[in-house]
């Protein structure tokens, strides 16, 4: 059984070398001829599986280690029996943490006082709802657009222009669509930004296509808009002059914890071994051990919640690294965006890291978070 992978799978000799042989290349360069005796495809976002790189292939499964899959031509694979899986949820602890961080962030910034500021959630999926959790633990209120299921008779859902025009913070958490009665291809423009109050504050950690790019830099140099992007329109060639106007920026590494890469590459490994009758064999990787976060007893809780969330994720020092991409030749900026990403430091979700000290209120938002807390 022959496997071609992405190189920046993590856990992929772990998963997949157990049970067949593993040719790992370049995500974005793959060709025809590198697939074209594979029995599977394993890939990320950054490559496009359609009839140009499958049609010559004997690929019978492809695998996409990611939530998102608008990189994948599924109606190609059904046509062809190509069976395919990704991996829905398995980041999206990890996502929703990383919008935490950056409400967390701003907050801290511009002193916000997290008891009166309503946040927007479009998109209630495994991220979004993840989101609401979160938020709510802190202190926000929240306003939730989901159109899809809204339609399948779900309440508790007001339209996207409700949503932003009454939110202090709107974070967008939906899969990049085209087609259908709710595309989301560059759903933030001119017109949507226009319903946004004076000092919004704007996340998107979902795909950078969702993004108007002019049409945001415009809204920015003309309110005081608050901008959070770890998703870009044309990675990894990224708008140098967008970089520099927002607030925060990332590299696409939202969803990149350690647990959630596990859970991703586990995920659809498993679906492989289903879909081509390999044995399967429990990977070898044990991620149980935590962290200790000791909680100073002398900070108010607010801070001591900021505190615990950035002592797990730093979301500032990954700001810090993309920013070196604005003194990279131009020709070497979508380079250093994929070093960034392919040499992202090991990073843990809060249930990683058991908290010890302080109040019982504090212990029992932290828990909320999702943090240990002991017993």
């Amino acid at each position: 059984m022959k496997i071609i992978a992405d190189e920046n799978i993590p856990y992929l000799r772990e998963c997949f070398g157990q049970s067949a042989e593993v040719v790992s290349l370049n995500g974005r360069q793959l060709t025809r001829s590198d697939v074209k005796d594979a029995d599977a495809l394993i890939v990320r976002s950054v490559t496009p599986v359609d009839k140009q790189l499958l049609e010559e292939s004997s690929v019978r499964f492809v695998g996409s280690c990611t939530i998102g899959i608008d990189h994948i031509d599924t109606d190609y694979l059904d046509q062809r029996g190509i069976q395919f899986a990704s991996a829905p949820g398995s980041n999206a602890d990890s996502a929703a943490q990383y919008t935490l961080c950056a409400l967390l962030t701003l907050a801290q910034r511009f002193s916000l006082d997290l008891s009166n500021t309503t946040v927007g959630i479009v998109g209630c999926g495994n991220v979004g709802s993840r989101v609401k959790t979160l938020a709510e633990a802190v202190g926000c209120r929240t306003l939730l657009c989901d159109p899809p299921l809204a339609e399948r008779g779900r309440d508790g859902f007001v339209s996207l222009e409700e949503v932003v025009a009454n939110s202090d913070i709107t974070s967008f958490h939906v899969p990049l669509t085209r087609k259908g009665r709710h595309p989301t291809w560059r759903m933030i423009d001119a017109k949507l930004l226009e319903h946004m109050p004076e000092h919004g504050i704007l996340i998107n950690c979902a795909r950078g296509d969702l993004i108007d790019a002019e049409a945001l830099m415009e809204d920015i140099s003309r309110h005081d808009r608050r901008v959070v992007l770890d998703v870009w329109p044309n990675e990894p060639r990224i708008d140098a002059k967008l970089l520099s106007m927002v607030q925060i920026a990332t590299p696409h590494i939202a969803g990149y914890s350690l647990d959630g890469k596990l859970r991703g590459t586990e995920m659809v490994y498993a679906a492989c071994c289903k879909a081509l009758g390999m044995k399967y064999i429990e990977p070898r990787v044990d991620l149980s051990r935590t962290q200790p976060l000791h909680l100073k007893s002398q900070l108010s809780e607010r801070e001591a919640i900021h505190r615990a969330c950035r002592d797990s994720y730093n979301i500032e020092a990954d700001d810090e690294a993309l920013r070196e991409l604005l003194i990279q030749p131009s020709f070497e900026q979508g380079a250093f965006f994929d070093r960034l990403r392919k040499h992202y430091p090991e990073r843990r979700e809060f249930a990683a890291y058991r908290c010890h000290g302080g109040s019982a209120a504090l212990r029992e938002t932290l828990s909320k978070l999702g943090f240990d807390i002991g017993a």
